[in-house]
């Protein structure tokens, strides 16, 4: 990797090998970076990062910023978004760049005691994001959160982000059964008899692959991608775009929870109309676009305003006074698969009141039947974030009454806090006090974890909603017959 970039190297590195007329300027690469997000679907916007990152180290990051007007704050937010983090060639140079620097001294037992019980309550304070949580969207957060931490949900969503990768990558689109004409130029082949008698392996082998990977994916598609994927030479991107479908079709079917960057389409629309999950708040907007004909044959009107509640969405053929959307979407900051959600008609003019009463009413003898019931499978009725309950070493049942009073969130996120400092080795008493320094001294409450079985069957719950998959319950409202 090379420590010194100018402004007409990396311009020639960049339009090296690509027709002229899609030449790179100094204004594309100016506004790619000062993008501030890696995400993007622009494959030339993506091939600057990688010839960037992958060709120079972190000194070369002034010379660029300087060359091209960049500022250094976008270099650094799309870094922090990108997936070279997770190279270690790369992440060798940049991490040192960015890493906080720190007072050296010399190391002792109680230095390391301390260590420690700084890092519990850093990470203590990286959990006020899920402070944000509201009440009216406290349950499918809390869920995704749960789920998230589920071995088999990070195994697939670790296989997700690796395809995510793959996908669009100019390896795998160039992966294609390849005419006799470009197979001869890419192997720079120019006798004829020559090609008449290579072709036909090249196409055999390669066909002989794609049967050996629509196999072993048909056997056992996740095991495949943990240990043949990155071995096979021929992968094509339509295979992986199957393999990314599968996958987020386990974790939205199997596990209720969306993957970021999902598109879902919203249902009760006269047209596909998707949606791009992103498990965090959209901000606020509005959008308006009116569309109609040279002959006026048709116009139409499309409004999409973002609440920080719930997304608007509303369509209209102007000369026919006809909805074509006409949606409510929740604006959570984080989205699960509500199985259980029922189209409800409701006229939003009458007065709340009467508004209330009637969703009331309707929630009080309502009794709507899952799929699996519908089939004749027989469930009982789940458990909700008011009533979570868990079984001690003895098998009595135990509650955990973690939302009722004020401020529910801050005795889920104690539990989840609990949990993943316990799976992180750190005993009890630590976490205990890192919770009370944390209430002390950041909210000026009180906490209401002091005692310790209290913390135990907080834990216990935590165990059960993660490990066992019983988060499933609080979106379903139902619970498998045992």
């Amino acid at each position: 990797m090379e420590d010194i970039l100018t402004k007409d190297n990396f311009l020639k590195k960049l339009n090296n090998d690509i027709p002229s007329e899609e030449y790179y300027t100094s204004s594309e690469i100016r506004d790619a970076f000062e993008r501030r997000d890696y995400s993007t679907d622009n494959e030339k916007t993506r091939r600057i990062y990688d010839i960037f990152f992958m060709n120079y180290t972190s000194k070369a990051r002034n010379s660029l910023c300087k060359s091209f007007e960049i500022s250094k704050i976008s270099v650094r937010k799309i870094y922090f978004k990108s997936p070279y983090r997770k190279i270690k060639k790369i992440a060798r140079s940049w991490e040192g760049l960015y890493r906080e620097k720190v007072e050296v001294r010399p190391y002792t037992r109680i230095d390391q005691k301390d260590k420690e019980k700084a890092k519990l309550f850093k990470q203590r304070k990286e959990y006020e994001e899920l402070y944000k949580f509201e009440t009216y969207e406290l349950t499918p957060c809390i869920a995704y959160e749960m789920a998230f931490r589920n071995t088999k949900v990070k195994k697939l969503l670790e296989r997700h982000q690796l395809i995510s990768e793959m996908i669009g990558s100019y390896k795998y689109i160039g992966n294609i059964l390849m005419s006799k004409n470009l197979f001869a130029f890419t192997y720079n082949l120019k006798d004829e008899k020559e090609i008449e008698e290579e072709y036909p392996k090249y196409q055999k082998l390669f066909q002989k692959k794609q049967a050996t990977y629509k196999r072993l994916i048909k056997d056992d598609y996740k095991k495949f991608i943990d240990e043949h994927l990155q071995n096979c030479t021929e992968m094509t991107n339509r295979t992986l775009l199957e393999l990314h479908e599968m996958i987020e079709n386990e974790l939205i079917n199997n596990y209720l929870i969306y993957p970021t960057g999902y598109h879902r389409d919203v249902p009760g629309a006269d047209r596909s109309y998707p949606e791009e999950i992103t498990n965090s708040k959209k901000k606020k907007s509005k959008n308006i676009i009116d569309e109609k004909t040279d002959n006026g044959a048709w116009q139409i009107r499309f409004e999409e305003i973002i609440h920080n509640e719930f997304i608007q969405v509303q369509e209209v053929h102007i000369n026919r006074n006809k909805y074509r959307i006409n949606n409510i979407i929740p604006n959570f900051h984080r989205q699960v698969n509500d199985q259980e959600q029922t189209k409800i008609s409701i006229n939003f003019s009458l007065p709340l009141e009467e508004i209330v009463e009637y969703i009331t009413k309707v929630k009080k003898k309502i009794n709507i039947k899952s799929p699996l019931e519908l089939l004749g499978e027989k469930l009982s009725i789940g458990t909700d974030l008011t009533n979570m309950t868990a079984k001690d070493a003895e098998g009595n049942e135990i509650k955990s009454n973690m939302t009722r009073g004020e401020k529910p969130q801050y005795r889920l996120i104690d539990m989840l806090y609990i949990y993943d400092m316990t799976k992180q080795g750190f005993d009890d008493k630590d976490i205990s006090q890192s919770i009370e320094e944390y209430y002390t001294n950041e909210l000026k409450i009180s906490s209401k974890l002091k005692d310790k079985s209290i913390r135990e069957n907080v834990l216990l719950t935590a165990i059960e909603y993660i490990e066992e998959e019983r988060y499933k319950e609080l979106i379903t409202g139902k619970a498998a017959t045992k």
